[in-house]
């Protein structure tokens, strides 16, 4: 089907679904960075090491999560995406549930897998169907609401965690009619997967808009023509972004315990002071960024849009400083927390709508995966592990933690901003180049000889 000719969707029903997609992205980072306030339960009661909370955190969950994102990119490109995000929201939560019961490492890596599975299967959806829901001059805004999930999600893990721990107690446990008596850890793995349940039963709701392009007799041969077309930019764009995920997945994971180990605080405390800092600068951040990034646009310069990427390599740098070097008071450190993830949080909406705006629609949900990938496997696969790895074995003192997550931060943001820099100018080539993508018959793609001439 070509909805090329379609009207688009009105601003009610598009923004509504750009909520509700919001919601989703929200639980699943939920349920994905949940861990990060049951670190010491879980070491207490299933005798795990930093490097093992590591490894559950980033590679168990990275495995499907990254390996299945491009096959489910293909399928969103392909069949009903609400029924592909549907299917995905029904599959994390079960594992989410069923995580609550399990015994030792090897069962919670198995069930954190099965949670990447599912989660793997909104992300390129839901950016299909915005990009089909909003016209381009509206794209980044969008795109960071949906995105603005992720910082809410995260920081209402820390909230809810912390307040669990903190008052059921991180070695106590409470009795359920049906459960018996469940530990702290096993109790808050329970309620928040139960609104999971509910909420993808809504994503029947969604009326799937009009394709702006026909997608019927796309080839796989088409989408390595436009990666070999375009591999300049998406080396540039995926690998920064990668290398920032390396730094910010890994903060987001460990900080909450470099907190409580480091500076004395309770699990209430976090969940009292860090977890609304970490909820209201990232909203701004990630909003922020959209804003910036749209008024570029409309002023005919869409280079801004991986210049706050840039930009924002430079701020994390200074703030991962702070953090892990400086700040050894509340105060400072609640200062630092801030603008650390006010900094992380902008570039991830904006580089999605930057992929939006180079990608012909029938490649969107294969490209996103691609892109996916790269987040995932710097994110979670490498960041968290890797800072575990650090603590364990090159700074076992009580306070390598920071040491850990400073080295990591030294090693990655320098070269994230070095790659983001040098792909703003491919950037403004390809935005110009799209429409020579979109007019190009699918048939007619198959071959690197069929792109368009420019190279970007």
């Amino acid at each position: 089907m070509t909805g090329g000719g379609a009207r688009w969707p009105s601003p009610v029903r598009a923004w509504s679904v750009v909520m509700l997609l919001a919601m989703l992205y929200c639980l699943s980072f939920i349920d994905r960075m949940i861990l990060t306030l049951l670190v010491g339960p879980l070491k207490a009661d299933l005798g795990l090491t930093d490097t093992q909370l590591g490894l559950l955190h980033g590679l168990a969950f990275a495995m499907f999560y990254a390996t299945l994102g491009y096959p489910l990119g293909l399928l969103a490109d392909r069949i009903s995406r609400k029924w592909l995000i549907m299917t995905g929201v029904l599959l994390w939560v079960s594992m989410t549930a069923l995580s609550a019961f399990a015994q030792s490492f090897w069962t919670l890596f198995l069930c954190r897998m099965g949670l990447g599975l599912g989660e793997a299967a909104l992300s390129p959806a839901a950016l299909s169907l915005i990009a089909d829901y909003f016209r381009p001059q509206m794209r980044a805004r969008a795109a960071s609401v949906f995105i603005t999930g992720a910082s809410v999600g995260g920081a209402l893990a820390v909230m809810v965690g912390g307040w669990l721990a903190g008052v059921v107690g991180q070695g106590g446990s409470v009795h359920l009619p049906v459960f018996g008596d469940l530990r702290t850890w096993q109790l808050t793995l329970l309620a928040v997967s139960a609104p999971g349940f509910v909420l993808g039963l809504l994503v029947m709701l969604i009326r799937e808009p009009p394709r702006r392009q026909s997608v019927e007799t796309q080839q796989t041969s088409g989408i390595l023509a436009y990666l070999r077309y375009r591999r300049r930019l998406l080396s540039f764009h995926i690998g920064g972004m990668g290398l920032c995920a390396v730094c910010t997945y890994a903060f987001s994971m460990w900080i909450p315990t470099l907190l409580i180990r480091e500076l004395g605080w309770t699990p209430i405390d976090v969940a009292g002071l860090y977890g609304p800092a970490l909820l209201v600068a990232s909203v701004v951040g990630m909003i922020g960024g959209g804003m910036l990034a749209d008024r570029g646009v409309r002023a005919g310069d869409p280079g801004r849009t991986l210049k706050i990427a840039f930009w924002s390599m430079i701020l994390l740098m200074i703030s991962a400083i702070l953090i892990t070097i400086v700040a050894r008071d509340t105060m400072s450190m609640m200062a630092s927390l801030a603008l650390f993830n006010m900094a992380g949080a902008a570039p991830f909406g904006v580089s999605l709508a930057a992929l939006l705006a180079t990608t012909p629609n029938r490649f969107r949900g294969q490209i996103t995966a691609l892109y996916l990938f790269g987040l995932t496997f710097g994110g979670f696969a490498v960041g968290p592990p890797l800072a575990g790895l650090f603590s364990d074995h090159l700074f076992p003192a009580s306070s390598g933690l920071a040491h850990a997550l400073a080295l990591l931060a030294a090693l990655s943001l320098p070269l994230a901003a070095v790659l983001l820099g040098c792909a703003i100018k491919p950037y403004r080539a390809a935005v110009e180049d799209l429409k020579l993508w979109e007019n190009l018959p699918a048939e007619a793609d198959s071959g690197a000889s069929a792109a368009p001439t420019s190279i970007s």
